[in-house]
């Protein structure tokens, strides 16, 4: 198993099947603190912001076809574990703004290879959220 780490994301071993596993510590890149990057670094921390999570996705892909080689069968999606420890819930419009905008490129550039998403350190407004 080998480890990449890039700011918030962390690439980790891989499943059982083997799926590439994907730590994301979105705790350490909390709404407040990615509005007072944006804020102060204007639209060209955007956009890095976005950079590296594409680099990172590209990563996976490539992740990806190794394992196809190396499990001898097709591997097209990942696994996440979302670390939300020190993630504040009270949204800040800007860092919205570019969730938005990174779940869009998400879905458009990276469809369907997200098979299992874990949410850890969740704090407890969340669980009550997320049940509503």
């Amino acid at each position: 198993a080998w480890i990449f780490f890039g700011g918030p994301c962390m690439a980790l071993g891989h499943d059982k099947q083997g799926r590439p596993i994907h730590l994301q510590r979105a705790g350490v890149a909390s709404g407040k603190r990615m509005a007072e990057a944006c804020a102060y670094f204007g639209r060209e921390w955007q956009q890095a912001f976005m950079s590296r999570n594409i680099f990172f996705q590209e990563l996976q892909a490539a992740r990806m076809e190794d394992a196809t080689q190396r499990f001898g069968h097709l591997v097209t999606q990942q696994v996440v574990i979302m670390d939300m420890a020190g993630m504040s819930f009270r949204p800040d419009q800007r860092a919205l703004t570019i969730f938005r905008d990174f779940a869009g490129m998400m879905s458009r550039n990276y469809p369907e290879t997200l098979y299992k998403q874990f949410i850890i350190n969740a704090p407890r407004v969340f669980s009550a959220i997320w049940r509503i």
